[in-house]
């Protein structure tokens, strides 16, 4: 998403929890994305259960976030150059969003199933079918705790289709291939996915800082 918000229109929306983390980033794109994903996340619990708090996190053992004050609610994040991405719902989730590139053949074969190695070598679009995968384990290793730190050439989505959600072991998944990345959401059970155009994120973005920037 373009940034056409000042940066201290954006930070003035974060909690201070999440602007010293956007702070930490090296690149001012990181920044500016992690940001918009976290304005996102205010957006939807909003829409969705009226809640106009700046939410704080708290982090499991393997790093995975929860709300620190608000319960029976789970969220999940991600973002690429060009998009972000949240999950909220009341079922345990997990997203991760990427832009098409090449991944090395050599890093291939630690990270896929000899049945998705299979799979792109007879798809159409192989390398977009690639970072669809590397989507999914991503976000079926975020919703169970353990981000990429689990067997992934152990666990393949060779079976998964583009479009829909399937159940997948204990847990939902959702795979999608758009224009520039491919995202998936995986959750205890399937979830509405809904697209929030530039325009109504930064007509939310305007009218809480009207609300909050003075407070």
């Amino acid at each position: 998403m373009e940034n056409r918000i000042p940066k201290d229109v954006l930070y003035c929306l974060l909690s201070t929890q999440r602007r010293n983390q956007v702070l930490s980033l090296c690149q001012e794109a990181d920044r500016v994305q992690s940001s918009l994903a976290y304005l996102l996340l205010r957006m939807a619990l909003y829409r969705e259960y009226k809640i106009t708090k700046k939410p704080l996190f708290l982090f499991g053992e393997e790093n995975k976030p929860y709300f620190k004050d608000i319960t029976g609610i789970f969220f999940n994040l991600s973002h690429c150059k060009n998009a972000v991405l949240c999950a909220v719902g009341e079922v345990e989730n997990g997203v991760d969003i990427q832009e098409y590139g090449d991944i090395n053949e050599n890093a291939s074969e630690m990270i896929f199933h000899t049945e998705e190695m299979a799979y792109l070598k007879s798809a159409v679009f192989p390398e977009q079918e690639k970072i669809r995968f590397w989507s999914m384990k991503e976000a079926y290793g975020k919703y169970l705790g353990k981000g990429i730190l689990y067997d992934l050439p152990a666990v393949s989505f060779a079976k998964v289709l583009p479009d829909r959600w399937q159940q997948f072991q204990n847990a939902y998944i959702l795979s999608t291939m758009q224009q520039t990345a491919a995202f998936s959401v995986c959750a205890k059970s399937p979830m509405t996915v809904c697209t929030v155009s530039h325009t109504e994120m930064i007509a939310f973005i305007k009218e809480r800082y009207k609300i909050e920037g003075n407070a």
